[in-house]
Order: C-alpha cells, then structure tokens, then sequence
C-alpha cells in the first residue's frame, strides 16, 4: 500500500500533511521526489497523549498567509494581544477565564456570559493591510458554546459596521446552527448550517471565503455548508466610526442580546481561502485527533534525529521499518529542513506499508 502526500503551494512547502501508521504494518518505506537542492528531510511522529498543540507555520506567519491570532489564555485581565500584529483588545463587560475539561491540555479560554461581554477594537485603530479588505481569507475559532443559550444574533467573532452592515461576522442562529454573513456595498450574502454547535461541547470551526468562488464553513473537520459568495468582491472593511469594530463575543456594537454565551479558547485569521485539507490538520492538531505536538524521529542506533537526504537528479526510496518498530498507530509527517522552489505537484512523498 502506497499513501502519496504532496506538499501544499500557499507558502508551505516544509511539511507534508500526516498519514497514520496502520496497526498491522510489518514494513515501512518512504518515497522521496527529486527535489531542488540536496536537502536534508525529517521524518516527525506525534505522540500518544494530547497536549494543545497550536497549527504549525513553519517558516513564521506570514509564509503562512496568517494575519491575525488570538491565544485567549494570553489575556492579562483586561486586554488580549494578537500574536502576529500585537494587535490588543479591550475587554468590554466581564469575560473571565475557563479551564477546559473536555480536551487535557486545551488550557483557559475567556467565558463570556451573553450579558454584553466581549473583547474589541475599533476597525480605525487596527494598522492597514492586516483585516481582510476585498481578497480571500478564513477565519478559524474553537470555542465550546452553551446548550439553550437562546442562539439567534449570538456572535463569535464580526468585523462589521454596527449590529448589519458592511463587514463579517460568524454567529447564532435561532436553532443554535452557525450563520455566516459576508456584505459589501452592494448588499449581503447569508449562509445558514445545519448543525448545533451550542451543545457544551468544543467545537473547531472554520469558515473560508473565496470571494469569486464560495463561502464554506467547516465544522470539527468536515465540510458543514457551501454558498456562493462571488458577488462580494468589494471592500468588506469597515469605515471609521464608533460602531465600526472587530469584535469577539458579542457583535460590533455590543446590541443586548447579541452577545455570546460560551468559551472561547483560540481565533485565527487567514488572508487566503483554506483547503479542505489543510482544515482537515488544523482540526487534527488543535483538537488532539492524533496529530498534535510533532517530535523528530530518533534514530535508535546513534540517538540523533533520523536525516535522510534528497537528491536533485531522481527519486530515492528509504527502508524505514526498523526505525518504526514503536511507531503503530501515530501519525507521521515528512519535513523538509530546507524551503523547496520546485512545484508543489512535485514534490509528492509516497509512504509504503506492507
């Protein structure tokens, strides 16, 4: 059996996405493409016991098509500070810190009430070119929102004029299902899923916006809707103005009954539509499904991290099986220590299991 796995074109081109060891593997080998300079490539494993694990960038946030991120453990009471821009919001109301119980290691989130707390900043005092204006982008949250919260405007996450208006927002329904809006000038775009996600259980959410393609929202790593957004390609930024604001927890202008119910533990924003696979590992990684808290593997013989080395003139095979004796049922992922200019398409690893 042979698990081909290509590295992606958005800036990535270190890691492979993971393949899982099958449990009654004997042997095991590694396929590797002609690449653009004799590199050195590692192979990691993730470990059995799940620790919050962060999704990779390897070579920083910006090779990463990452704008913005939010850690809500990092708050010190009354601010948060976005990892990439040192962006800081202010907390409104009285968010307070949760420690997860559902998922060890997940840390603290920010509780927030539903009774006008949240965390924000006015659109103005963000620096340009940060927020998403007329291109693509995604934004990621994993929260766990509360069962019979009453759903209907509850926001997560808006950069929006006011309660409507021009801007984004990912909130509630009235059946607790995620709703999705998207509006320029020229009017708005609304997409509705079909999945309680307010049922006190830590949910990964994504929604990726192609903005002359189509708005899809994931939920837990799986595809929850689709819809087509391609007449929203104008600014979707805000203007300045008091109510004019990203927001977390409650909408733009903090309208009474608007506001979240839930915890809130990571958000990210991309300047780029996200895959289905690359939503699949981020899932896989935040949420502990088995690939969290990459490691190098070991070589049992001299103790230092295996290094296997490309070539530039044809593909190479490696015979791994003796160093995967302990490796049944982790999952596994190919890294290139140096960046790769070759296309994507070539440089495609083939795992063999036997």
């Amino acid at each position: 059996m042979i698990i081909k796995k290509t590295m992606t074109t958005n800036g990535d081109r270190y890691v492979t996405p993971a393949v899982t060891v099958p449990p009654g593997a004997k042997v095991a080998g590694l396929h590797i493409p002609k690449v653009n300079d004799a590199t050195e490539i590692n192979i990691e494993i993730s470990p059995l016991n799940h620790a919050f694990n962060y999704p990779a960038t390897p070579g920083g946030y910006a090779a990463n098509n990452v704008v913005f991120e939010m850690r809500m453990d990092d708050a010190d009471g009354n601010t948060i500070t976005d990892q990439v821009n040192n962006v800081q919001m202010t907390e409104q109301g009285n968010p307070t810190f949760q420690e997860s119980a559902d998922t060890a290691g997940l840390g603290n989130g920010l509780a927030f009430d539903g009774t006008g707390d949240a965390f924000d900043k006015l659109v103005q005092d963000i620096p340009a070119g940060i927020l998403p204006t007329t291109g693509d982008f995604s934004v990621e949250v994993v929260c766990d929102l509360t069962s019979g919260s009453g759903g209907a405007g509850d926001t997560i996450i808006s950069c929006r004029t006011g309660a409507d208006g021009v801007g984004w927002q990912l909130q509630l329904d009235a059946n607790e299902y995620l709703d999705v809006h998207i509006e320029d000038a020229d009017g708005q775009v609304a997409q509705e899923g079909a999945t309680d996600i307010a049922d006190d259980e830590i949910k990964h959410i994504v929604c990726s916006f192609d903005r002359d393609g189509n708005l899809v929202t994931y939920i837990d790593g799986a595809s929850n809707a689709t819809t087509d957004i391609s007449s929203k390609e104008k600014t979707i930024l805000p203007a300045t103005g008091a109510s004019n604001r990203l927001s977390i927890g409650g909408d733009a202008a903090r309208t009474a009954g608007d506001c979240l119910t839930g915890t809130i533990y990571f958000v990210r924003i991309y300047n780029k539509a996200l895959s289905a696979a690359e939503v699949l590992d981020n899932y896989n990684t935040l949420m502990g499904k088995g690939y969290p808290g990459w490691a190098e593997l070991i070589d049992p013989v001299t103790g230092n991290t295996l290094t296997l080395t490309g070539t530039t003139t044809g593909g190479t095979f490696y015979d791994l099986t003796q160093y995967l004796q302990n490796c049944r049922n982790v999952a596994l992922r190919v890294k290139c220590v140096n960046e790769q200019t070759t296309s994507a398409t070539d440089l495609t690893f083939g795992w063999q299991f036997g």
